[in-house]
């Protein structure tokens, strides 16, 4: 639901599923990077730094997030790459 809501640029969906949808980032079926990752090549930035403080808030490292911290760099969202570094991305 929370890569569905990113894909259709809803972000105050994926906002709702965030804080109230019980949306556990550790489990692969959530795709919390793919969503991340998909909200980003949307330009829905508001969305990516959602799903990455949804990760630093759960005290979770975003595994294979290189790409998307790489991205959001040459996008030139810093507000982002801030958020993705706070939430300490790196590639395993």
């Amino acid at each position: 639901m929370l890569y569905k809501a990113a894909a259709e640029g809803r972000s105050e969906l994926a906002r709702i599923l965030l804080d109230n949808g019980r949306i556990d980032l550790r489990d692969p079926s959530h795709l919390g990077i793919k969503s991340l990752s998909i909200a980003l090549w949307q330009y829905q930035e508001e969305t990516a730094i959602m799903i990455a403080d949804k990760y630093r808030k759960e005290g979770l490292k975003i595994e294979k997030g290189l790409k998307a911290l790489l991205m959001a760099a040459r996008f030139g969202l810093p507000d982002l790459v801030e958020s993705l570094m706070k939430a300490g991305t790196f590639h395993s």
